[in-house]
């Protein structure tokens, strides 16, 4: 059994090792797309280890065993990845280091390099809106279908980990 742990463990980071090279190779692609190509390249890579399990013996710990190391390298990865792009209290901290010294009535003026507090949340709420997940109508903003949907699964989500509101 340990034998497909260190299959799983050597495998599993060809998921970010592809993601790195998409990223070098085709530097104009969307985040998302070059994520969604390496979870297909992540995922045949465990069908055909799991194709070779199931070639020697029907056994579901094995398969188990394997799956789950994968989706913790991928998650992990995945997580980590979008702290440091989209981290609102690493960028402002990477600011003030680029910066090396910032008062705090200019913190506004050093996030983002200049652009500011508002242009995030003009950043964030368009990217709501390119994931249809709202609609801006009448000045005011409406969840879609699809936004209450995610709305509510985050709600339960949070009750159930006990969780603040977050964003704060």
């Amino acid at each position: 059994m340990i034998s497909f742990v260190v299959i799983a463990l050597l495998h599993s980071p060809l998921f970010f090792i592809s993601h790195l090279f998409i990223l070098k190779v085709y530097k104009n692609i969307e985040t998302i797309i070059s994520l969604i190509i390496c979870l297909i390249i992540s995922s045949l890579i465990l069908c055909y280890t799991l194709f070779f399990i199931f070639k020697f013996t029907l056994d579901i710990e094995r398969v188990l065993i394997l799956s789950s190391i994968q989706l913790f390298f991928i998650l992990s990865y995945a997580e980590f990845y979008s702290m440091i792009c989209r981290g609102f209290s690493l960028r402002i901290m990477t600011d003030i280091f680029l910066q090396k010294n910032v008062t705090t009535e200019n913190i506004n003026k050093a996030y983002a390099m200049g652009k500011g507090h508002i242009w995030l949340l003009n950043k964030r709420i368009k990217s709501i809106e390119d994931l249809k997940f709202v609609i801006y109508k009448n000045k005011k903003y409406t969840l879609t279908n699809k936004g209450l949907w995610v709305s509510k699964i985050s709600l339960i989500i949070k009750k159930v980990l006990n969780l603040g509101k977050g964003g704060e």
